[in-house]
């Protein structure tokens, strides 16, 4: 009987201690937010998160600046060189993905701010700009419909001064 109630203690005590520790994680330090150039050498999806996230690994990354400044780190060559190498990689939420899609060889500019906590955290990359010739489909659609719309104007007055001419 003294056996089982010392069981029972030792299970409630670890049980309290996973439950304390869990419910105490310390959020990361303040960190900046950057914006770097880099290119995008590979994409996974890392479908063990819930919503599914981006695993993106980045290399040629250069030309950062501060977007927001948060703690005592600065957005410099230093941090530059925390961040590269082939083994190190950033975390792209679904939500900023459907945003902005990128794929293997896109070159694009890109915030990058650390953030979590203890148990997990990483670089979490936001406000992805593609470099190159880069317009948005609305613009298309619009210029698309202008077109189309003069192309209509010029045609009903060719067909108009054809008429007259009879």
């Amino acid at each position: 009987m003294k056996q089982n109630k010392f069981i029972i203690s030792i299970v409630v005590f670890l049980a309290t201690f996973l439950l304390l520790g869990k419910a105490t994680a310390v959020p990361a330090a303040p960190s900046p937010t950057c914006e770097i150039s880099a290119r995008v050498n590979r994409l996974e999806l890392d479908e063990r998160t819930t919503p599914a996230d981006y695993i993106v690994y980045l290399d040629n990354i250069s030309d950062i600046k501060t977007v927001k400044q948060e703690g005592t780190t600065k957005c410099d060559q230093e941090y530059i060189n925390n961040i590269k190498g082939e083994n190190h990689f950033f975390i792209l939420s679904l939500y900023e993905y459907n945003k902005h899609p990128i794929s293997k060889g896109d070159e694009i500019r890109v915030n990058v701010h650390f953030g979590g906590d203890e148990w997990s955290g990483g670089h979490f990359l936001s406000d992805i700009k593609k470099k190159g010739f880069n317009i948005d489909l609305k613009y298309i659609i619009i210029f698309a419909g202008i077109v189309l719309l003069l192309g209509l104007i010029v045609v009903s007055y060719l067909i108009g001064r054809s008429k007259g001419k009879k």
